[in-house]
């Protein structure tokens, strides 16, 4: 479908005058795709649209702000949305099929979808580390492992994990390094459950009640991927919950710990 964006007008100000908060669109844009693209970056405070049609002459603030599409008019409002404060290698993006919006992984130029990750499990949980594993800092702290069943690699960042069902958004994993977030085919992801965000995108922003909670892990749109109640009942210093991944994913033992395998 073509659509013509001549004339029309973005802004990030509500307010009726938004003569130097906007940015008209001034030639023909005949797009024969689905996506138009278009850069905020206002640059050391001068603008930008020198550098181009599809640059706009305002930045958008990291903390949260509403972008509005305006008509001909200048008054009429054909769209706009409020997010707010955003992450790191993440976009805000509206899910076509239900209308929804979403914090998900960038698709500039294609349909915004919600990754798969129906595969992820919660694998190891350990509540009363003392002596069996350290971190990178050479401590003994708690930590979930998570795990892999699919065929294919899934990046874990921008996923939440909470030991509250009614607070599922926690704490979300970090999406700034891919690299540190993925796991392979049947790999395994361990996550220090420290209260210690300073150390590293891999230390989780609370830690594992010693006396047993329920552990869940979310998805994008915040909905449950898998979760596991875990029974810290005079735990052996040495053992680990393991939720024991079956056929039916439904069996949980207390044993000893396998860091890295099932």
């Amino acid at each position: 479908m073509e659509y013509e964006y001549t004339g029309k007008t973005f802004s990030n100000d509500r307010s009726a005058d938004r003569s130097s908060q906007n940015h008209e669109l001034e030639e023909v844009y005949h797009l024969e795709i689905d996506y138009a693209i278009f850069d905020s970056d206002l640059a050391n405070g001068s603008l930008s649209v020198d550098l181009g049609l599809d640059h706009t002459n305002f930045k958008l603030s990291r903390k949260g702000e509403s972008i509005l599409l305006f008509h001909y008019d200048e008054l009429t409002v054909l769209d706009s949305v409020i997010y707010s404060e955003q992450y790191k290698n993440s976009a805000y993006g509206r899910i076509l099929e239900s209308g929804d919006w979403c914090v998900i992984p960038p698709t500039p130029g294609e349909s915004n979808i919600v990754p798969d990750v129906s595969d992820l499990v919660i694998n190891e949980v350990m509540g009363n580390n003392l002596t069996t594993f350290r971190d990178e800092y050479n401590e003994y702290n708690d930590w979930i492992e998570l795990y892999n069943s699919g065929n294919e690699a899934l990046d874990v960042g921008g996923l939440y994990l909470s030991d509250s069902m009614a607070n599922p958004t926690l704490f979300r994993i970090s999406s700034e390094y891919p690299d540190s977030t993925t796991i392979p085919p049947g790999g395994h992801l361990l996550l220090w459950s420290d209260n210690s965000t300073e150390q590293g995108i891999l230390h989780l922003g609370f830690k594992i009640s010693k006396t047993g909670e329920t552990l869940g892990v979310f998805d994008y749109k915040e909905e449950l991927i898998d979760s596991t109640l875990v029974i810290l009942v005079a735990m052996i210093l040495l053992a680990a919950y393991v939720a024991l991944w079956d056929l039916v994913h439904q069996s949980v033992v207390t044993y000893l710990t396998t860091i890295g395998r099932n």
